[in-house]
């Protein structure tokens, strides 16, 4: 075959050259090459007989079997031509690009804007917490003290247990928190802003000891018939309680229910025995502690600050994908390294920053604006939206809004009671309705039932007693049928009883009959449900 006029000399690096970046010469290349292999075949075998097919049959044997085919080795030389080896380079560059393009826009960090509030001076926080680890340390140093503030929020059993005497002692010590404490009620109250995922949060658990500590100073207060006292230690807890979510997020919230339900357990038989003025005087207070009460709405606008400063600062750790699957689905008993850890951090590849931050940014004004109406059980919630991260992050609200509301109505049934009671005190009797509280002044505007859009709550005289009700989370007047707990006998293997009162259970299956939850059938009685 005719060599390529390309190449003048016997070079060795020339020809390579040349093979490189001539495709005359590749194309006569592999014709040289295919035609030497032929003759070789022949030089090794007699000429066969039979013909072309019987030559062909040889030169295919010769060369392992592949067929030898003029088109193929023309096809082949098309496909490795310098044309399509480009269309090759360029579809390769283009993917490469694209993938590039793709995994810059996956991991381009969002643009939120996260404030950070001046802090006040001083804060009553410091007073709070500074009080709660006071607490703290007496309980570690008593076990006598530790269990009595155990048993507080057990139906009184305490007072069983402990004389007045040791009640009296124990209150004694705590006398320097809960001063402390007291000296941070003159002053404006704010959490410190949430804007890491790996903050702690000491402070809750202090707050709660400080709301036990004065649910046992309102009894030793009991123990010595002095009402206004006990009760005053009562509202002090509310009122620790209504400050504590103050730009807080949604566990502050949830922290500041439990710290008012221990504030309100069993403070009927000290409300009974209040003088009129003591009833009035306390009714003012609650009303006031009830007037500044932070709202579900306004915690969640402080949860979603914390959640997009939380993502914020997830975003910005170069491996966050797999350092967050690690932490989500590895454990103790579980390698970082896992096949199932491998396939998650895979799914996590495909996470788009800043479409998660949009995502859960709108659900949690979503839900903020539902926060802002008034509760209806049947109001279906706004839809999750379908990404991994908010997956993981949104569903933390099915149920709090129901807490939120159900603290708001047992808020406002002790108000109530303490009206009736200034009213019983001075009139030797029950009003005939809730109006009369407020055309008396014992009220200055009848309290309302979250669970039935504002209405007013449900009030029957019965003579010596009354019944103080909401109509709870079905919205349904049941007519004071305290509502039931549906998991209970079944959970507790108990028959439901064919007959109201035909069943004898102990004060803690009581208790746990009648919690409620946002399917509960039935009306938040007040001393029943509420406890």
């Amino acid at each position: 075959m005719k060599k390529c006029e390309h190449i003048p000399a016997k070079s060795r690096f020339v020809t390579l050259w040349r093979l490189l970046t001539c495709a005359k010469c590749r194309q006569y290349r592999k014709s040289d090459a295919l035609i030497n292999a032929e003759v070789r075949a022949f030089r090794k075998v007699s000429t066969p007989a039979q013909g072309l097919e019987r030559t062909l049959q040889t030169i295919q044997n010769a060369q392992g079997g592949m067929p030898f085919s003029v088109e193929l080795a023309r096809k082949r030389n098309r496909l490795l031509s310098p044309k399509h080896l480009r269309a090759y380079g360029v579809v390769a560059c283009g993917l490469l690009l694209t993938a590039g393009v793709t995994f810059h826009e996956l991991n381009v960090d969002p643009t939120v804007n996260i404030p950070s509030p001046t802090m006040p001076k001083p804060n009553a926080y410091d007073y709070y917490y500074e009080a709660g680890k006071m607490t703290e340390a007496l309980k570690a140093e008593s076990k006598t003290v530790s269990d009595m503030e155990t048993d507080l929020h057990d139906l009184r059993s305490h007072i069983q247990k402990f004389t007045p005497q040791m009640r009296a002692e124990a209150i004694e010590k705590f006398e320097p928190a809960l001063t402390r404490m007291r000296e941070g009620f003159q002053y404006p109250f704010m959490n410190p802003p949430l804007r890491s995922a790996s903050q702690l949060l000491p402070q809750f658990a202090s707050f709660r000891n400080l709301a036990r500590t004065l649910t046992l100073e309102s009894d030793v207060y009991a123990d010595q018939a002095d009402w206004g006292e006990a009760i005053n230690s009562r509202l002090d807890s509310l009122y620790l309680g209504r400050e504590c979510p103050k730009d807080g997020t949604l566990i502050a919230g949830l922290v500041s229910i439990a710290i008012q339900a221990i504030g309100r357990a069993h403070t009927q038989p000290i409300i009974e025995n209040l003088s009129a003025e003591e009833a009035r005087s306390a009714v003012k207070r609650m009303e006031s502690i009830l007037s500044e009460e932070v709202s579900y709405a306004q915690i969640l606008r402080e949860e979603k600050l914390a959640m997009q400063a939380s993502l914020m600062e997830i975003f910005h750790q170069i491996s966050w994908r797999t350092s967050y699957v690690n932490l989500l689905y590895g454990g103790e008993n579980s390698s970082s390294g896992s096949w199932s850890n491998r396939m998650q951090a895979l799914r996590f590849l495909f996470v788009n920053k800043r479409a998660s931050m949009k995502n859960i940014t709108e659900y949690c004004d979503a839900i903020i604006a539902e926060a802002e109406l008034p509760y209806r059980k049947s109001r279906p919630a706004p839809p999750v939206p379908n990404d991994m991260l908010s997956q993981i992050f949104c569903p933390v609200f099915s149920q709090a809004e129901f807490k939120f509301v159900q603290n708001q109505t047992d808020n406002r049934m002790m108000l109530t009671a303490l009206a009736l009671q200034a009213y019983r005190a001075e009139r030797k009797a029950y009003p005939a309705s809730l109006q009369e509280l407020v055309k008396g002044k014992y009220l200055s505007e009848l309290p309302r039932d979250s669970f039935n859009l504002g209405q007013p709550l449900k009030y029957v005289n019965q003579g010596a007693k009354y019944l103080l009700y909401s109509v709870g989370p079905d919205g349904i007047d049941d007519g004071g049928k305290p509502a039931e707990n549906s998991e209970f006998y079944g959970n507790n293997n108990i028959p439901r009883p064919q007959k109201p009162g035909s069943l004898h259970l102990n004060a803690a299956q009581i208790r746990q009959l009648h919690q409620m939850s946002p399917q509960s059938e039935g009306d938040d009685v007040y001393q029943v449900n509420t406890r």
